[in-house]
Order: structure tokens, then sequence, then C-alpha cells
């Protein structure tokens, strides 16, 4: 039986990883820490923390140790592949060497780098949980203008009296292949 069935929107919140292929204008550096809940009890907590986690300001990079803390060690992760028309599928190490490879090749610390939400579909059933998250790229922690868009399916467990991701596999809209409208939109509740 399915347990809940939770759709909403939140703006503002950093999301997912974006492999970006240009570098931005450099941006002034905020003060302000990254806004943890540190709660685990449910999926939304988990998903909130991992979007600020490897978002980042200028001059920082992702905050690695707090990932690790959100994702199972044996954790798969598939990122599409550059100029390929697949998935590579990573380890959790594998998924933060890549993304580290990525903050210097396109030295994104300069400018910093910035995803939000633009919807999150959880599906809850006992001990599992499966979320589709719309994030929306920016290319730079303030930038105003988005550079792309695209879609995380992250898998949950409840182990250890918490919520874990256990995978992530993401896929980048396209021309010719938007981002279905049922993830961009709440349903009524």
């Amino acid at each position: 039986m399915l347990r809940s069935v939770r759709s909403f929107r939140l703006s503002s919140v950093p999301a997912l990883l974006f492999l970006l292929q240009s570098a931005a204008a450099p941006a002034v550096a905020q003060d302000a820490p990254r806004d943890y809940i540190g709660d685990y009890s449910t999926p939304q907590n988990v998903i909130h923390d991992l979007y600020r986690a490897v978002s980042f300001r200028p001059g920082d990079t992702g905050d690695w140790e707090r990932v690790r803390q959100l994702i199972l060690p044996q954790a798969s992760i598939g990122q599409p592949a550059r100029g390929q028309n697949n998935e590579d599928v990573l380890s959790l190490d594998g998924f933060i060497e890549l993304f580290q490879q990525e903050v210097v090749q396109f030295r994104m610390s300069e400018p910093g780098f910035r995803e939000e939400i633009g919807g999150v579909t959880i599906e809850e059933f006992g001990n599992v949980a499966h979320a589709w998250v719309v994030f929306v790229v920016y290319a730079a922690w303030d930038a105003e203008q988005p550079q792309g868009r695209g879609l995380d399916g992250i898998h949950l467990v409840f182990n250890s009296g918490r919520w874990w991701i256990s995978s992530i596999a993401t896929e980048f809209e396209r021309p010719g292949r938007p981002i279905p409208e049922r993830y961009l939109t709440p349903p009524p509740q």
C-alpha cells in the first residue's frame, strides 16, 4: 500500500550537480553559511540538504563531508556521459571525484555554483522512497538567468533510524525532449 505521495515546489533552494560546460563571470562571495536541516527523518530533508551540499559560493566548493552523510557508500550515481547518448554509472567516491575535477576544469569555484529545485515529487512505501527532482542550473552563485535544467531520479531507503540516498540518476532537458509537465507542476492536493 502506498503510504504517501507528496509533491511540492521549492524556490531558491540549491539543487544537484550539472557538469558545466562554460565558465561564468566571477561573483561576489556571500558570508552566510549553508542552511542545512540536519534531520534525516524524512526524504524531503535528505534531498534538501543534498542540493545545498553540492552548491557553493564563489571561492568555495561542494561540502563533500555532508554529501557522504547523505548518500550510502555503496550507492550508484548515474550521470550523463559527455558527448554520448548514455549514462556513466559512478560510485559515491567516483561522483565526488568527477565533480571535483569539473570544478577545477571549468573554474567553477570562481563564480560559485547553484541549482534550484523546480519541483519535487516523492512517493514512499514502507522503508523505500523515490523522488523526482526537477533542477534548474545557474552557472554562478548569483546568476539571475539559468543555464539549463534537468530531472533527477533519487531512490532512498530508511535504515538505522533515518533516510539515506541509495541511488541517483540524472538526465538533462534537451531540444525535442522537455521535462514532462507532471514533474514541473505539482498535482492538486
